[in-house]
């Protein structure tokens, strides 16, 4: 740390060094920093740049082969053609190579650096990009140090509401309340960003998905040139990334977390993984706590997903991270649902991570195989997955304080079918209430009154599909089936 910098020779900012100059700056020669897989150098300039006409800043940041990463150029005045020639781009169809570009309002909404087009220009301050390179490779980055903050960076609604944008600068940004509770990312552009996503999302290569970075779940920090994505608010917005948010990190920080109060459940196909979280925290609600739950990002069609649904308001919304009261022994039913592109395909449910009081107990219910299963340990559950079934109504999560207590029924002679459409035959229930809801949970009949041993109940008008009867009986037991309509 010093106070001003003149640097007559080169100056070299090793992987894990940094540097601080908390006045001006007068750069007369190079500027070199250093990154690796987990370790990034960095330099933050709280001041002016003097030199009319500074020395270079060069940026090395270490990405690994045949993998897509978001990054965003932590230099300005460096040209993009310039960079396409110096590095190995994968390579794609019509002459399209491995730097991509976003834009919600266009469809697709991908399109590629195109090979030998040499029109890009340079790259721009606070946007981001993707980058795939056909072997590991470190990406040099050459230009003149970013020492301006960037005020009013535009992200628009148009389509989506999606925006990728990026660190412009060679050292870490705040990116939430944990990180710094006044100098981050979050709460400068809370207002700009939709409330139901006012998180960070960034690409995570292991489940292929956007991982959400809220004010929930730790510290969290954006690494030098790091791309990531935000949703603007209704009609579009604009951003501030400010020098007053940059800091020094150790290690890698993309995906940092520290440990919180929560439980993450995960799907796996054998090729596909994906995840969602719930968390406990005190203050926090049953509906929308925003910049803490996080809907999964939409900015492309996800074909694999798992995501919950919040207890109170935002009904079949899909959210990737759900923050909750603080668990006070009551049990708590958590509607489940997922999303997966093929037919008939076998999934496995298991309980990734849990940092929950060994009492509870989390047991997955599926509605229409009439299941209990117990996922608190090293168990999973494998089913089935058929198209029918995607979204909510299938799964539900119960955390208990004691073991499930399931009340059994007598089903052998009961007997429950569909006769002409939409009328459905009930043997064998002398007294109770039916329900009717459709895959997704949407009720279609309540509470209708059985008071026959052999009685047939005339329907709503329904659309052809999978639907969930539940039979409740005057002692309380239950009687569930799925009917095809």
């Amino acid at each position: 740390m010093i106070n001003n910098l003149t640097n007559d020779e080169v100056l070299s900012i090793k992987t894990s060094a940094s540097l601080t100059v908390f006045e001006d700056i007068d750069q007369r020669n190079a500027i070199s920093i250093s990154s690796f897989a987990n370790t990034n150098g960095s330099l933050i300039v709280r001041g002016n740049q003097l030199n009319v006409n500074p020395d270079d800043i060069i940026y090395l940041r270490y990405v690994s082969g045949n993998n897509w990463h978001l990054i965003s150029s932590s230099v300005t005045d460096f040209d993009m053609d310039v960079f396409a020639a110096a590095t190995s781009l994968a390579e794609g169809q019509d002459n399209n190579r491995g730097i991509g570009f976003y834009d919600n309002n266009a469809n697709p909404h991908w399109s590629y650096y195109q090979d030998g087009a040499n029109t890009s220009g340079d790259f721009i301050s606070g946007k981001g990009y993707s980058i795939k390179t056909s072997a590991n490779a470190f990406l040099t980055f050459r230009g003149k140090l970013m020492s301006e903050n960037v005020s009013n960076y535009p992200i628009t609604e148009n389509v989506n509401g999606w925006n990728l944008v990026g660190n412009p600068y060679p050292a870490f940004i705040n990116a939430n309340i944990n990180a710094d509770p006044d100098a981050n990312f979050l709460s400068e552009n809370l207002n700009s960003l939709d409330p139901l996503a006012a998180n960070i999302y960034l690409w995570n290569p292991t489940t292929t998905s956007y991982d959400p970075i809220g004010n929930g779940l730790g510290a969290k920090y954006i690494a030098p040139g790091q791309g990531f994505f935000v949703k603007a608010n209704a009609g579009g917005s604009t951003i501030n990334i400010e020098k007053r948010m940059l800091s020094h990190q150790a290690g890698d920080l993309f995906l940092k977390e520290n440990p919180a109060n929560k439980l993450v459940l995960q799907i796996n196909n054998n090729a596909l993984i994906s995840e969602t979280t719930i968390a406990f925290k005190e203050g926090m609600t049953n509906g929308l706590d925003v910049s803490y739950d996080a809907t999964v990002f939409s900015g492309i069609n996800p074909t694999f997903s798992i995501y919950t649904q919040l207890l109170e308001s935002y009904e079949n919304i899909p959210f990737a991270i759900q923050f909750l009261p603080d668990f006070d022994k009551k049990n708590m039913i958590i509607p489940l649902g997922i999303l997966y592109e093929e037919e008939e395909m076998e999934i496995t449910f298991s309980l990734k991570e849990s940092n929950l009081d060994a009492s509870i107990k989390v047991y997955l219910e599926d509605i229409l195989l009439q299941t209990f299963t117990e996922i608190s340990g090293t168990t999973g559950y494998t089913f089935f997955h058929q198209n029918d079934t995607n979204g909510f109504g299938r799964f539900f999560l119960h955390l208990q304080n004691d073991a499930l207590n399931l009340n059994s029924v007598d089903t052998s002679n009961i007997q429950v079918y569909k006769k002409e459409k939409p009328t459905l035959q009930i043997n064998g229930i002398s007294n109770g209430l039916l329900n009717i809801c459709d895959i997704h949970g949407k009720i279609i009949l309540k509470n209708a009154i059985i008071h026959s041993q052999n009685q047939t109940m005339q329907l709503p008008k329904i659309s052809s599909g999978i639907y969930v009867i539940k039979i409740k009986k005057e002692n309380g037991t239950n009687f569930v089936k799925k009917i095809i309509f």
